[in-house]
């Protein structure tokens, strides 16, 4: 080999190498971590849904202590909050170093005014729906009393 072509080899190696370092790079996750919380009460909220936008295989959801961790890749990301009861919340975040991002989550506008639960009897066996009662006179309460 001459030295002409020694140089290439080097520089189109070093290239290779290079890019292969700039493509890891960019592909680095990083944990984006926090704790989530209600808006007015201030309360740590349990079971909050954490998912990344555009892949929502990506997702967590918060402790008994309303922390929550997610891995995002390095870049722009989008985590859609969501909760039972409150507003969904999309933030929107840049991503190139470890991220703590604590959430403040309105109580959603829309609530349930009543909830009427009925049941009808399947089995035509069953002629009274009653539990047992049993009737105390004052006298047999008054005499069952240990002092």
């Amino acid at each position: 080999m001459t030295i002409k072509q020694r140089f290439m080899f080097l520089v189109i190696l070093f290239l290779l190498l290079a890019h292969n370092g700039i493509a890891q790079n960019s592909k680095k996750e990083y944990v984006v971590s926090g704790t989530i919380r209600d808006h007015e009460s201030r309360e740590l909220l349990i079971g909050v849904t954490v998912v990344e936008q555009g892949n929502e295989s990506n997702g967590a959801v918060t402790n008994v202590d309303g922390v929550y961790k997610i891995k995002v890749s390095r870049g722009e990301a989008t985590l859609v909050v969501s909760y039972m009861g409150y507003d969904k919340e999309a933030i929107k975040l840049r991503i190139d170093a470890e991220v703590t991002q604590d959430i403040f989550l309105k109580p959603s506008a829309h609530s349930l005014q009543e909830i009427v639960v009925t049941g009808r009897d399947a089995d035509e066996n069953v002629t009274s729906v009653q539990s047992g009662v049993e009737k105390i006179r004052i006298k047999e309460i008054k005499n069952s009393l240990y002092y």
